[in-house]
């Protein structure tokens, strides 16, 4: 156990030194400090790397608000679709339509100027064709999720889960061409496999957990890659453009959620029609939960239904809608700052950290198989962090030389971001997404790390009140 701990300390600072944390569309140790440049913000000398991982500390709070709403969100949401046999398509309408209100109540915040830019986007058809994709991504993505959670075969959910990296880095290589390097490659196996040692249970193979758990890592690393070129200013609506970061971030989750919540209504009857009559799906979702409890048939989908359940069952449906809002915001907040193969290597870390801090709460022992797991899954995301820190250039020396030699440095051919390098003429045509790509734009605001924070007392006040 300490030795795990003291892992943890190790693998935080050193993901911290690493550029992962420090790429667009904003330096993580400006988190806050957008009005400044960063000459200004940075103190001269030996202090720099402190005060950059003083920030760092910020990023690593809502990574930690990630994981923890995660985990009570997994908690509340298999306890109310096993003991309460909610199917999956309410438990997953009623969290999109959550998370839709929680933006708007955030929204709510903003000046009247930018209220009346987000109903002018929200009245654009043609905005809402541009989400459409990422939208339906995400919500197929939720729905497999919480239908492969019904299934009996949980441990092979997890495992199949775990392999989420290996979808981004197939994903990346298809889409952006992104071809990581022997090392980080290499760390990316072994974070994989590390979370796979961790989570492997004994198990049943079912074929319905494992295609609707495969597809979940699938759609949503589908909406991580092409969400990860909107937030960095690629194939994003004009009209997006001139928000804040935060704000960016918050109204792509607004239409998301709209637009997903919507998505599940109109193919509900086609998911009802997969998860009863397919043979290699029928195992899983609502025919298990039918089954298990004796009932001849199972419910019909009723996007309502939790408000007919005692109070109890309606608190849990709230705060697991809650949570999932929650967990996806930091989740999307994370996006901002790294990668999306880093991010799904913190995804996997996170089932790891999971498993170690309800462990750690209840006073009980990490096994040798967890153990060793989670220590694995550690060097993983370490060795990835390190491959892809840029190395050492002493300033002053073959500056013009490295810079004639790589293409990719001279700043008039290309601009940053995930993606497909764009040319200089669309530079000038998109110098509004060019400067929310830069250092002048926070990734998110305190106010929004604020209330992550305080939802995850509340959360866990109110697991223990209900558990109570």
């Amino acid at each position: 156990m300490r030795l795990t701990f003291g892992l943890l300390v190790v693998v935080g600072r050193g993901c911290g030194r690493s550029d992962e944390f420090r790429i667009c569309p904003a330096s993580v140790s400006r988190l806050f400090r957008a009005d400044k440049p960063r000459s200004q913000a940075l103190v001269s000398g030996g202090h720099e790397d402190e005060l950059m991982m003083a920030f760092n500390v910020v990023v690593w709070l809502v990574a930690a608000a990630w994981y923890v709403h995660s985990l009570q969100f997994a908690l509340v949401t298999s306890a109310m679709m096993k003991s309460f046999h909610v199917d999956p398509q309410t438990a997953t309408a009623s969290q999109l339509a959550a998370q839709a209100v929680l933006i708007v109540i955030v929204a709510s915040l903003w000046s009247v100027s930018d209220r009346r830019a987000l109903l002018s986007l929200l009245a654009s058809w043609d905005v809402h064709r541009q989400f459409l994709f990422t939208s339906l991504c995400f919500a197929i993505a939720s729905w497999a999720t919480c239908a492969a959670l019904v299934g009996s075969s949980i441990g092979l959910t997890y495992i199949v889960k775990a392999l989420e990296p290996l979808f981004a880095l197939a994903l990346l290589v298809i889409i952006d061409g992104h071809v990581p390097t022997t090392a980080a490659l290499g760390a990316v196996c072994l974070a994989v496999l590390g979370c796979v040692i961790t989570v492997a249970s004994s198990f049943e193979v079912h074929l319905g957990s494992l295609v609707l758990a495969a597809a979940s890592n699938l759609f949503q690393q589908l909406r991580n890659v092409y969400g990860k070129h909107m937030l960095g200013g690629h194939a994003l609506p004009e009209a997006l453009l001139g928000l804040s970061q935060t704000q960016r971030t918050l109204t792509l989750q607004l239409f998301w959620s709209l637009q997903g919540t919507v998505l599940l209504l109109l193919i509900a009857p086609l998911l009802n029609w997969a998860m009863q009559h397919l043979n290699g799906i029928s195992m899983a979702a609502l025919e298990m939960a039918s089954a298990t409890n004796d009932e001849p048939e199972p419910a019909p989908f009723d996007t309502w239904a939790w408000l007919h359940h005692d109070p109890t069952t309606r608190m849990r449906f709230t705060w697991a809608a809650t949570h999932f809002a929650m967990y996806q915001l930091a989740a999307v907040i994370m996006l901002v700052a790294v990668t999306p193969l880093f991010h799904s290597l913190l995804n996997s870390l996170k089932r790891g950290i999971m498993i170690f801090g309800s462990t750690f709460l209840l006073g009980l022992d990490l096994s040798t198989r967890q153990s060793t797991g989670i220590l694995l899954t550690l060097l993983g995301v370490y060795g990835y962090a390190r491959a892809q820190a840029p190395p050492n250039v002493p300033q002053g020396k073959d500056t013009k030389a490295s810079t004639d030699s790589n293409p990719a440095s001279k700043p008039s051919t290309t601009l940053p971001g995930p993606g497909p390098s764009r040319s200089s003429s669309h530079a000038n045509g998109n110098s509004t997404a060019a400067k929310h790509q830069g250092g002048d734009a926070p990734l998110a605001s305190p106010f929004v790390v604020t209330v992550l924070l305080v939802s995850c007392l509340a959360g866990i006040y109110a697991q223990t009140t209900l558990s109570s």
